[in-house]
């Protein structure tokens, strides 16, 4: 028993200065991928797309926040589209064709600055990150 601990003791300080580097990478790893969603989503509420197609994308972008575990990101993203849905249904339906799309851009804009908003867990980035 003597002899194993003589071999592994000096591997301690190498297997300790691996595990606290790790530590880091992982935080960063997590926050640039919930990033990196964000951004897909600010994209994908461009005003140049068709409001269905901008839905899909959302949807498709809430269920990779939902796969990683970020629930919290993909409840607010579903939110946050199927608020826009309904007020561009209920704007295109009140008005005509030039208002509407004037009242798109500026919707546009409010989506995108309410989708930068999302932010991650602290838990799920900082302090739990190796919990897939």
């Amino acid at each position: 028993m003597d002899t194993f601990i003589e071999i592994i003791n000096p591997f301690w300080p190498i297997l300790v200065g691996l595990l606290v580097s790790l530590y880091p990478i992982l935080i960063v790893a997590r926050y640039s991928v919930f990033r990196t969603l964000r951004e897909q989503a600010c994209w994908a509420a461009r005003p140049s797309k068709p409001l269905q197609d901008q839905l899909v994308e959302l949807s498709t972008i809430a269920d990779s926040f939902e796969r990683l575990r970020y629930t919290r990101a993909a409840n607010r993203l579903r939110a946050i589209a199927k608020k826009h849905d309904e007020s561009m249904r209920n704007r295109n339906a009140a008005t005509d064709v030039a208002k509407a799309s004037s009242y798109r851009a500026d919707d546009e804009n409010s989506l995108r600055t309410e989708i930068e908003k999302i932010q991650p867990s602290l838990l799920r980035v900082a302090i739990f990150p190796f919990i897939l």
